[in-house]
């Protein structure tokens, strides 16, 4: 590990709220690794790095490009941002307070990739949450894959991603063998149900997008837009999306902002028409 890579961890560590941070290679192997918190430590590190690598090949994508993917835990939240041939993450602890949550992941998230993108070259210096090419790396963990997320990171609290579990163990349930006719009637009309639902994976990426935007407070607008469509981030028809990203955009006052949202959010759209 050369020094510019121990620069990136220095740097990360100094963000405020960040415990600990990691450079991995692609298939999950921990190259760099250091931490503000003894909890931890570098054997809970090595299991967060095999799971996100775990997510990305899942997709099968030997390049990653992504420059902000955020996940969610119980305790912890985890960004990692990658860059072709491996990724670096960094854990920060939940606040207990919900509105400075939201603010501290803005600041965080906007902090880790103004640090990523300065010290490696082959990443965007302006910051856009997703690769156009490789939109799929940031859907929700659950869909990708990823299994038995319970058992996963033990010092990391209960371990649970903020996901739509309703909609995830309708898709299990789908996905599994019929044994009768009922049975199957059942798996057709689930999955007429979703099919009229935006993934709640795309309305988050969505989420992120606008934070990008528009900041802390965005967190706020963005969950009144929902309201005032009488839609739920779980469960959003698909015909009111375009209203709702419409209604978001007018909330962008700089118009190159707002340009590089519609594109983003375009790019995002196409992976569910």
């Amino acid at each position: 590990m050369d020094n510019k890579d121990k620069s990136i961890i220095e740097k990360l560590l100094s963000i405020a709220g960040v415990e600990a941070c990691a450079i991995s290679s692609l298939d999950g192997d921990v190259l760099q690794f250091s931490s503000n918190n003894e909890d931890l430590n570098e054997l809970s590190i090595k299991k967060v790095s095999a799971e996100i690598s775990k997510l990305f090949s899942s997709y099968s994508i030997s390049s990653i490009e992504v420059s902000s993917l955020f996940l969610s835990f119980e305790s912890h939240n985890i960004i990692v941002n990658g860059f072709g041939s491996g990724f670096i993450f960094i854990a920060s602890k939940k606040n207990s307070n919900v509105n400075l949550v939201k603010m501290e992941s803005s600041y965080l998230e906007s902090e880790f990739i103004k640090i990523v993108s300065n010290s490696l070259e082959n990443l965007s210096s302006k910051p856009s949450l997703f690769n156009n090419n490789n939109i799929q790396t940031a859907q929700n963990p659950q869909n990708a894959g990823v299994n038995n997320i319970n058992d996963i990171y033990p010092p990391l609290g209960d371990n649970q991603f903020e996901s739509n579990t309703a909609q995830h163990a309708a898709i299990s349930h789908s996905s599994g063998s019929a044994t009768d006719g009922s049975h199957q009637n059942n798996s057709s009309s689930t999955n007429g149900e979703i099919a009229n639902v935006v993934p709640i994976n795309v309305i988050i990426a969505i989420k992120d997008l606008f934070a990008n935007s528009l900041g802390p407070i965005s967190s706020m607008i963005f969950d009144s837009k929902i309201k005032e469509l009488n839609q739920t981030m779980d469960n959003f028809n698909r015909k009111k999306i375009e209203e709702f990203v419409k209604l978001l955009s007018k909330e962008i006052e700089d118009e190159n902002d707002r340009v590089l949202f519609f594109k983003n959010v375009n790019n995002i759209l196409k992976t569910i028409k």
